[in-house]
């Protein structure tokens, strides 16, 4: 895998950011300095450092959520209510997101994860991943 991919895979920072790093020579790998993001690298092989710390790679999170209506597709909003209130205690709220969106007054599934790409996967309509809605209507 690419050394880049390795780093966002571990959450350290955005791709951008990432690259601009390995430039400036934050990156090292196997004790050396690293300044190409395309070198590849293995898991539990290679040694890597991001600004003098060892990455670990992050868990992915998935969790899904029956969206009641009256609340928002979104993180946060100062005026309405989101559908981040109705996750549990236990979830980390900082670590995960919703992929897709439903109405306020729309009720459904609703997934959350911390994969970006397997959000991308779904959402992004280059992929054109095929979805089915069942609708009722009073």
């Amino acid at each position: 895998m690419r050394l880049e991919k390795y780093l966002v895979e571990c959450g350290v920072a955005s791709r951008r950011k990432i690259k601009k790093a390995i430039l400036e020579g934050r990156v090292t790998l196997n004790g050396n300095v690293e300044y190409n993001d395309g070198t590849e690298v293995e898991w539990g092989i290679d040694s890597i450092t991001f600004d003098g710390i060892i990455p670990k790679k992050k868990e992915l999170k998935y969790y899904i959520l029956y969206k009641v209506a009256g609340y928002i597709t979104a993180m946060s909003d100062e005026h309405r209510k989101t559908v981040v209130e109705l996750l549990p205690s236990y979830v980390d709220r900082s670590s995960v997101f919703p992929v897709g969106r439903l109405d306020k007054d729309t009720e459904g599934l609703l997934l959350f994860t911390s994969d970006g790409n397997l959000s991308y996967t779904m959402s992004h309509p280059d992929k054109e991943m095929e979805k089915t809605y069942y609708v009722e209507l009073a």
